[in-house]
């Protein structure tokens, strides 16, 4: 009796070791410094660790069309990269995930854009075959997958995400189990960096959108912005498609010249299409450039609200189209700012 005792509690003992060791597997991940070298010669990083809890870990699940593994989010760091001559300055974002291969799990290095889109990708471990990896570093499909976003990478699989889509098989037909498996890598990587590090890209973004010298941020969330009863009243009064409990801004003052901008970050449908646009007003309240993060999807969409580039906004009463309505409250966002 005492026997069997010692051998179920040692099976259940091994289970839960195995299982404690699988899920520690994904994360425990060598410091990319050597990696980072070859993508960013003579570059200099710093990094960011954060634990992936239930809500991000949902958030991720939820934008994929494949299944997540619950032991596959954890503890992650992710590396901004700079110019050694310019700390503050901004290079591109480097985070290394693991992926399960038929050999065992594979570690994969992914550097991003502010936008995450692919800049570059490396096999930092691995067991595969030698031949495959090189298939998956040839040029056919290199160049498929940098200067990919999430829409890209997602069409290179098919409907249900298990597969490489029709066509794309034949760039590596006898590797394309271990291209659908870094694929998946990258969806995986490039979607937990935007929903756990979200406020650092939108800070960076901002600072792309500015443009050259360097800008003091100060930065104001949905419940600030709308904490007077003078804003609470103009909140989706001319725009309701403008989903005000996710607008964001930031108030920039330029170091060397003195200048100081305005820039609103509102999540909007106009015409079926989902935006995050970026409105930059100057001093005067004047559009000075609107941007799009994840691309415009519709010319004519574009084309409304570039047209506002150079213009001061008009009351909700004498707008005369969507974008006029969305840049009317944007502007009054930006003269509460002013005055904070």
């Amino acid at each position: 009796m005492m026997k069997s005792l010692r051998i179920v509690s040692a099976l259940a003992l091994a289970c839960f070791t195995v299982g404690q060791a699988e899920a520690q597997a994904y994360c425990a991940l060598r410091a990319p410094v050597t990696t980072i070298g070859k993508m960013f010669p003579g570059c200099n990083h710093r990094s960011t660790t954060k634990t992936v809890g239930d809500d991000v870990r949902l958030a991720v699940s939820r934008r994929l069309p494949f299944n997540l593994h619950f032991d596959e989010l954890g503890r992650h760091t992710v590396y901004f990269v700079t110019d050694p001559a310019n700390y503050d300055s901004f290079e591109g974002i480097v985070h290394v995930r693991t992926e399960e291969g038929s050999m065992g799990l594979n570690e994969i290095a992914w550097a991003f854009d502010e936008n995450l889109r692919v800049i570059d990708f490396r096999f930092q471990k691995t067991r595969e075959k030698r031949k495959d990896i090189m298939v998956i570093e040839s040029p056919p499909i290199r160049d498929r997958i940098i200067g990919s976003g999430y829409d890209e990478l997602r069409a290179l699989l098919s409907r249900n995400g298990e597969s490489l889509a029709e066509g794309v098989e034949a760039l590596a037909p006898e590797a394309k189990g271990l291209l659908t498996q870094v694929i998946h890598c990258g969806l995986k990587t490039m979607i937990t960096t935007e929903e756990a590090w979200g406020a650092d890209l939108w800070d960076l973004r901002v600072r792309a959108t500015l443009g050259s010298g360097y800008w003091q941020l100060q930065t104001f969330s949905s419940r600030r912005i709308y904490s007077t009863p003078s804003m609470r009243a103009i909140e989706g009064a001319g725009s309701p498609d403008l989903d005000g409990a996710k607008v964001q801004a930031w108030k920039a003052v330029n170091d060397s010249t003195g200048a100081v901008q305005y820039v609103v970050r509102t999540p909007l449908r106009i015409s079926g299409v989902s935006l995050q646009l970026l409105w930059v007003l100057d001093g005067d309240g004047r559009l000075v450039a609107i941007t799009q993060h994840g691309g415009w999807g519709n010319a004519e969409v574009k084309s409304g609200f570039e047209r506002l580039i150079g213009t001061l906004a008009q009351g909700v009463e004498d707008c005369a189209s969507a974008s006029e309505l969305f840049f009317s409250e944007v502007s009054q966002i930006a003269k509460a700012l002013a005055s904070s």
